[in-house]
């Protein structure tokens, strides 16, 4: 019986690892190229989209978002309503993975590339400066009201109220029937609904009606893309008619506890989809 010296005891454990990281770099470069492949297709497909559909939507009320869908597109997907998620979106069709599902501009449109160091202000600024737009008013103000914003929030508890006399003093918001409650709604719209993207050094961040009729899955079948400021949003995996859609809010790759506390703090529910339920069961 052959004994093994120390030495050649190290090597050979060092030869096994060598090997195991050669093998895992093998796999790794595989998964690069198979998500390469997924994105490539998603782009040739959002080409083709563009090919077939060479006039943009027109503007339609977005308070009827039934007439919105149907602009955008759209006899592919249906909004219906469900008892506990609300609106959501089905699909009329099956879609291939990869596939487009529908395309759309934001109705209202934000980007932080002047207030890049302003980081703990941002989301609230972010939301200000959208329910700005959302009001109407002209862009040449906003440099003056976002710092004004800037010094006015001096932590996260910074009361509503504060912000809209804010708005007002620099004459953004003249209407006085503009209320604290008013701007606190369209906030909390742009704070849970709104769509971050990044495009090149900037930050930009709007509001995508029908891409925000999606509900939350942890195992989501639709993921958006965004060319310039357009979002196109794909089918993830392949999707049968009558099947819901359903993106994922938040980043995945967690574990199911920090996805609940996530969900819970940002959107104020408890998940319940598929793979919750399963690995609550488990």
């Amino acid at each position: 019986m052959k004994n093994d010296t120390p030495q050649e005891f190290h090597a050979d454990e060092a030869q096994r690892a060598l090997d195991q990281m050669d093998e895992f770099m093998v796999f790794l470069q595989q998964e690069i190229e198979k998500e390469g492949k997924k994105l490539q297709h998603m782009k040739d497909n959002r080409q083709r989209w563009r090919e077939d559909h060479p006039t943009p939507p027109s503007f339609v009320d977005i308070r009827d978002i039934s007439a919105y869908i149907q602009a955008h597109n759209n006899p592919y997907i249906r909004l219906e309503t469900h008892p506990e998620k609300g609106r959501i979106l089905k699909a009329n069709k099956s879609f291939d993975e990869g596939e487009v599902l529908f395309v759309e501009d934001a109705v209202v449109f934000a980007s932080d590339k002047a207030y890049a160091l302003l980081k703990d202000e941002l989301d609230v600024l972010f939301e200000a400066w959208i329910v700005v737009h959302a009001m109407g008013q002209a862009d040449t103000q906003l440099e003056e009201v976002i710092f004004d914003l800037a010094n006015v929030h001096e932590d996260r508890n910074t009361d509503v109220a504060s912000i809209v006399e804010s708005l007002r003093e620099r004459g953004i918001v003249a209407d006085e029937r503009r209320s604290a409650l008013e701007v606190a709604q369209l906030m909390g719209i742009c704070q849970t609904n709104a769509f971050e993207f990044i495009e090149g050094e900037d930050t930009k961040r709007g509001l995508f009606p029908l891409s925000a009729m999606l509900s939350h899955s942890c195992v989501p079948n639709a993921v958006y893309a965004f060319e310039g400021e357009t979002l196109f949003m794909h089918a993830l995996a392949p999707i049968e008619a009558g099947d819901e859609i359903a993106s994922s809010y938040i980043k995945q790759h967690m574990t199911m506890e920090d996805r609940q506390k996530e969900l819970l703090s940002r959107y104020g529910f408890v998940c319940r989809c598929e793979a919750c339920l399963k690995e609550k069961g488990a």
